[in-house]
């Protein structure tokens, strides 16, 4: 009886995101570079890019999900085998939990490289490492990606412990913020979900190799 208790005591100890925590399933292997295109991405060559650019990838236009999900391991386009560099605002951010998250970082990056009276936004996704590492096999590009992953959300976690309020739990809500910032990482064509800040032709930034606060 004495040690169910110590482990019931344990486990309230234990932090209610930690244990929320798991890892995605749509297209999973291609948002975590371990896909079996993986060793065809560029990760030497990043291209430059504003969000604009971003936003005209595929002729602007969308995937539908049952055109994704017909690659659960592969890729579907050009633009997922580039990576690229992005200097703008992030305006605001939010962990993935729940039942139904992922545990990724969902940040939304905003600049002036759109067309006036567009909302020039579009989303960037750091995956939680252990989901990376859990899904990870030989190869150069995939090492890479895992141990960039990882030292990407190292950082994201240290600049969330000083920005987020203590009332706010940025599972449940977006943390609004004004924050400068360099990312470099792999493009995604993701489906539309009702994403806060998603572009109109669902591309993304995922998984973030690198995140620089400006």
């Amino acid at each position: 009886m004495r040690r169910l208790v110590f482990f019931a005591l344990l486990l309230l100890l234990v932090p209610l995101t930690a244990r929320a925590q798991h890892c995605g399933t749509e297209r999973w292997a291609v948002k975590t570079g371990t896909d079996s295109d993986v060793s065809k991405i560029d990760l030497d060559h990043p291209q430059k890019v504003s969000i604009d650019d971003l936003r005209q990838l595929h002729g602007g236009k969308k995937f539908t999900k049952k055109e994704l999900l017909q690659h659960p391991k592969d890729r579907v386009d050009p633009a997922e085998l580039q990576s690229f560099t992005l200097d703008a605002t992030m305006i605001a951010y939010k962990r993935e939990g729940g039942p139904t998250g992922d545990s990724d970082y969902h940040i939304v990056l905003r600049d002036n490289s759109c067309p006036k009276n567009v909302s020039c936004t579009v989303v960037v996704e750091i995956p939680l490492a252990a989901c990376v590492d859990t899904a990870s096999h030989p190869g150069e590009n995939r090492k890479f990606i895992l141990d960039h992953t990882t030292k990407a959300r190292a950082d994201f976690d240290a600049f969330v412990a000083k920005d987020k309020p203590k009332n706010l739990n940025i599972e449940e809500k977006f943390r609004v913020t004004n924050t400068p910032v360099r990312v470099f990482g792999v493009g995604f064509f993701d489906f539309s979900h009702g994403q806060r800040g998603k572009a109109p032709n669902i591309f993304e930034i995922h998984p973030v190799l690198r995140i620089t606060f400006l």
